[in-house]
């Protein structure tokens, strides 16, 4: 008898390791955010918050902003248009008390649609802590607290420690830490590291579980070189970030947007979030994207915003965005209770992007290492704008009029990340002569480090030079977009 219950306790342990495995082999990061879909927020719902109103029950919470307590139906009308992903930000304040206890009806109004988006229909759902950083809430102030969050985490993490991979916990929403000199990137770490060591300490599938950790006040333009990834000995966590750009029209004043420029630069924004995240294998997600609709924005220039969008993002393999939808105020996209879009051409969009059926924006794009102009400025200089890109070398064209090459000169300027000006001398005869007569200069700049432009310009000589085209060779290779090809595809289809 005694070798039988040893038997059996073996193969109960057994099966919970091989339930563990399982959970944590199945899939990578990149995979499992791939495997998200279309995200769609419960926007203006468990996050509601008022500093100047006592909140006493969950219902009141939920309804403070003119929504209605979410239903199964409503989980299961947004798989039907395409959505597979769930995302409910949460303000967690007046439901935990000064010990940092939760509330454990709280607790089961938010584990009842968590149930409904993964239990009954099989998609993937995000929680978080999110109104809690705003204002003068209690994780506003940062490091002080801490154990708070940390005691948060630890009890979210316990409550859900046998939810499967379909789960995923993000960190916090739109932290805004600032100091003397400018956002304060070590709170958010220090915040960051103890959210990932909370929840893998506790165990289960915890240990596996993709995490999102917010970037520096939630926004794209916040990745920069003081940002910094907290360790995770799982090495699995997804980057978040909100996208509301540009914001002139997402917000209230511009009503247009589709000019090639406003296609490129979204382009160039989501290729950069892919080479400096991606493609290092941490995906990205827009946790929160959109347009405000009440502010008489033409109609044809959000769908085509969206649609771009979500279809950029998707064809980008390791990305994925959620629609900040309110449903009854600034954002109005889908009527919950009514099961009903408030424009049935985003509807059609999203279901047709959902299953595949659209033009990927990724495959009208190009490679390039370099940029070329032909063109003199107001002060007879070439430049280029390079941002934070590592230059490597400066290659120019010209024509001399002169029959030694030696009595021209030339410049290759610009400044520094700290706005110190730095410069190049290049002498006339080291250029290499062309069969049509003009010279090629092909210099190495990549031990300067120009930052934001480069500028070619005539140092002596200037009567006897003219320019022809000038060229800034990068570190790595980059992505442009074919803008027209695009247009034309799409037309077509």
């Amino acid at each position: 008898m005694k070798k039988l219950i040893i038997i059996l306790i073996i193969a109960f342990l057994f099966s919970l390791l091989l339930t563990f495995i399982s959970f944590d082999s199945k899939m990578t990061a990149i995979q499992l955010v791939k495997d998200m879909g279309l995200g769609y927020n419960f926007a203006n719902t468990f996050e509601c918050y008022n500093q100047f109103q006592e909140i006493k029950t969950p219902e009141e919470q939920i309804t403070l902003w003119g929504n209605v307590v979410p239903t199964k139906s409503m989980i299961k009308n947004l798989k039907k248009y395409g959505f597979k992903t769930i995302r409910l930000p949460i303000t967690w304040i007046n439901f935990i008390d000064v010990k940092g206890n939760i509330d454990s009806n709280w607790i089961m109004h938010i584990k009842q649609i968590i149930d409904f988006a993964i239990k009954d229909y099989n998609m993937y759902c995000i929680i978080n802590v999110h109104n809690d950083c705003k204002d003068n809430n209690w994780l506003s102030k940062g490091i002080s607290a801490k154990n708070m969050f940390i005691k948060l985490w630890s009890q979210i993490a316990n409550e859900f420690i046998n939810y499967d991979e379909h789960l995923l916990f993000e960190s916090m929403d739109n932290p805004s830490y600032y100091n003397s000199n400018g956002y304060d990137f070590d709170i958010l770490l220090n915040l960051n590291q103890a959210f990932i060591n909370t929840v893998r300490n506790s165990g289960g599938n915890n240990r596996y579980r993709l995490l999102l950790i917010s970037s520096g006040n939630s926004q794209i333009d916040f990745y920069s070189f003081n940002y910094k990834f907290p360790l995770d000995p799982y090495n699995k966590f997804a980057l978040t970030t909100n996208y509301f750009d540009p914001y002139d029209f997402c917000g209230e004043n511009t009503n247009e947007w589709g000019t090639e420029s406003d296609y490129k630069e979204m382009f160039t924004e989501f290729s950069t979030l892919k080479s400096y995240f991606v493609d290092k294998g941490i995906p990205v997600i827009i946790t929160a994207t959109g347009v405000m609709t009440e502010k008489n924005k033409e109609k044809e220039s959000i769908r085509k915003y969206l649609y771009f969008l979500y279809s950029l993002s998707l064809s980008l393999n390791g990305m994925i965005a959620c629609l900040w939808d309110t449903s009854t105020a600034d954002f109005k996209y889908y009527d919950r209770v009514n099961d009903k879009w408030f424009d049935e051409e985003i509807k059609k969009n999203f279901k047709k992007i959902s299953k595949g059926k659209y033009i990927k924006p990724s495959d009208f794009s190009y490679i390039s290492n370099t940029d070329t102009v032909t063109t003199i400025n107001s002060l007879g200089h070439m430049r280029i704008k390079i941002g934070s890109r590592k230059t490597m070398r400066a290659i120019f064209n010209v024509k001399l009029t002169t029959r030694y090459s030696s009595e021209v000169g030339f410049g290759i300027g610009g400044f520094d990340k700290d706005e110190n000006w730095i410069d190049i001398e290049v002498r006339g005869d080291k250029g290499k002569r062309q069969y049509d007569g003009s010279y090629l200069y092909n210099i190495d700049i990549s031990y300067k480090g120009f930052n934001n432009f480069i500028e070619l310009q005539k140092w002596w000589g200037h009567d006897y030079i003219i320019f022809n085209t000038f060229s800034i060779e990068y570190e790595k290779t980059y992505t442009l977009f074919d803008f027209s090809s695009y247009k034309n595809e799409k037309s077509n289809n």
